[in-house]
């Protein structure tokens, strides 16, 4: 099996009180990947959730969708997204239902149409602890 050449440069977050913050780095400009390719965020831990996030008419169209009864169903779109040269998103945790102490278990997913042409990471999660109210005071000693 031969291994492509990979999409994505690099994957940031970080955290605020009450978001989840997430930057991908394309090796080049989204403007340049065909125009059927999508990104998924999928959250796996604490409750099944995904983002599906598309470039069309130069604006990221990013939509959350939550697994019911073995489905996704579409919960509401996400409007703090902006995708060209990167892709920046910023995911409230009280809509994917994480509260404090939780810990998140995401990876990305790149699609041409139906099919999966990349995971990130390759193997396993990102995991992510969603912050305690007193996370800032604990962290400037």
């Amino acid at each position: 099996m031969h291994k492509a050449e990979s999409l994505v440069s690099y994957i940031y977050y970080g955290f605020n009180q009450s978001t989840l913050f997430l930057r991908i780095d394309p090796k080049t400009s989204f403007n340049d990947f065909p125009p059927d390719t999508t990104f998924s965020i999928n959250i796996a831990k604490p409750f099944a959730f995904r983002v599906n996030v598309a470039y069309r008419d130069g604006l990221a169209q990013a939509g959350l969708f939550e697994k019911k009864n073995g489905e996704w169903e579409k919960i509401k779109d996400i409007t703090e997204a902006a995708m060209q040269d990167i892709l920046e998103i910023a995911i409230p945790f009280k809509d994917i239902k994480a509260k404090a102490e939780d810990e998140l278990n995401l990876f990305i997913t790149a699609y041409r149409g139906n099919e999966e042409i990349e995971r990130c990471p390759w193997r396993g999660n990102i995991s992510v602890t969603v912050p305690t109210p007193d996370f800032e005071a604990t962290m400037w000693y």
